[in-house]
């Protein structure tokens, strides 16, 4: 009861003042798309649809931005475009009634992260809108995270508090370790988290939090994803000695703290090749490719349902695969869009790490927006991380990961304006 006056209390502010401050209702459409505040509240808001109320008025609320930007990029173009894409291809979707059902959460995405970058132009808007997608997810890893430390977590439990689309294992595991560079840019950028010594505290825990939810969701995809992120840390640190000792050191206690069915589902990362689940999913690519072949346009959102593949084992028998998951992002783009789709998916995000590496550099010739590069490479090592992990998981179409793209092309706008001004002007010679 407590908890839904609270919330409720929290959006009648918001509509107050959403109209003077219209990135209000873009940050309130984001909070209720990711976290879903019914699902913790539903004494009071259950029944009441706070995404589409968030949305509508955010999309009213757009005439009031100041500073919109005028021109669009090539990522916002190919977005505009893979929105109608997706549309045609569900219209002539194999299987209706699951298109049209996912098309409704899916567009929404796609759509709003086209709008983001009208409505946060200045830095601390888009830090906002970096916060709004980060608490959300931050909720559920805390609460994973306790609940591993707890209990030693296990695979398939049920441990996520509310969200859209991330509560699966290996969703989960995968988004808790991408958000990670995120939470280290708070703890040493964040303008709206204050005091110092708390924002330390905060970030520093939720990214320990986030380790530990990632792994004790037993998903395999959470252990190439910290694999990763482990890399991506060695390269960017200056002691590198000294981090390959802590990593060393920390990793030799994850066994032992996790225990022996962690260490074994782990394990089966080198016997893949003979387990019926990771055999699955190439059983699923297979008949992906084999479909795209003969339909290059692809079958529509969750074409999936019709798939029936046989795959011959290494112990002699044969795995039969009906109506199963793409799992992975990639050939579920090309499944459900097809061939066209795919390019557009690759285009948007080679474009957006571009886009990012070219903040980054231009930021770096000035001190003062250290804030800027720093966001920028933590955007582009999340875009890998998701990339890597989601390579296991089908997750295209979530709204986090399209969030962080919108919240890139925000960034860029901004950096096209700071160019504009004679004392971030580039020199004769230099190049971004």
């Amino acid at each position: 009861m407590l908890r839904g006056l609270l919330v409720l209390f929290v959006y009648i502010l918001i509509s107050a003042y959403g109209f003077g401050m219209p990135h209000l209702f873009a940050l309130a459409y984001i909070w209720t798309d990711l976290f879903r505040p019914q699902g913790v509240a539903q004494a009071i808001i259950s029944g009441l649809p706070l995404s589409m109320i968030f949305g509508v008025a955010a999309i009213g609320a757009w005439f009031f931005c100041k500073d919109k930007p005028r021109r669009v990029t090539f990522g916002t173009g190919v977005m505009i475009v893979w929105t109608i894409w997706m549309t045609i291809s569900t219209y002539n979707a194999v299987v209706q009634d699951a298109a049209w059902a996912k098309w409704d959460w899916a567009f929404k995405s796609a759509v709003f992260a086209v709008l983001l970058p009208y409505y946060f132009n200045t830095r601390e808007q888009i830090e906002s809108a970096l916060l709004m997608v980060l608490i959300p997810i931050g909720a559920n890893i805390i609460a994973v995270g306790i609940k591993t430390l707890m209990g030693g977590g296990g695979y398939g439990m049920d441990m996520a508090v509310s969200g859209n689309g991330i509560s699966e294992s290996s969703t989960l595991a995968m988004v808790a370790t991408s958000v990670i560079p995120l939470f280290l840019w708070v703890r040493n950028y964040s303008l709206l988290v204050s005091p110092a010594w708390l924002r330390q505290v905060m970030a520093l825990s939720l990214v320990a939090l986030a380790l530990v939810a990632a792994l004790g969701t037993f998903a395999r995809t959470g252990l190439v994803s910290v694999a990763l992120l482990l890399v991506i840390g060695f390269f960017r640190t200056r002691r590198k000695i000294a981090y390959v000792c802590v990593v060393l050191f920390l990793l030799s206690g994850v066994s032992g703290f996790m225990g022996d069915a962690w260490t074994e589902r782990m394990g089966t990362l080198q016997t893949a090749g003979s387990e019926a689940s990771a055999m699955g999913r190439v059983a699923a690519w297979l008949w992906t490719l084999d479909y795209v072949k003969e339909h290059p346009f692809g079958g529509g959102f969750n074409v999936y349902f019709i798939n029936y593949f046989s795959l011959p084992m290494t112990d002699g028998t044969i795995l039969e695969v009906k109506g199963k998951a793409f799992h992975s992002i990639y050939f579920e783009v090309l499944g459900e869009l097809g061939i066209p789709g795919l390019v557009m998916f690759l285009s948007m995000i080679g474009w957006s790490i571009t886009t990012l590496l070219s903040i980054r550099r231009f930021a770096k010739r000035h001190a003062e927006l250290g804030w800027m590069g720093d966001m920028a490479t933590g955007l582009v090592c999340s875009t890998f991380i998701y990339m890597l992990g989601g390579a296991f998981v089908g997750v295209a179409f979530q709204p986090y990961f399209w969030y962080l793209f919108g919240i890139g092309i925000s960034l860029k706008h901004y950096a096209d304006r700071l160019r504009k001004q004679p004392e971030y002007a580039p020199t004769k010679t230099g190049f971004e």
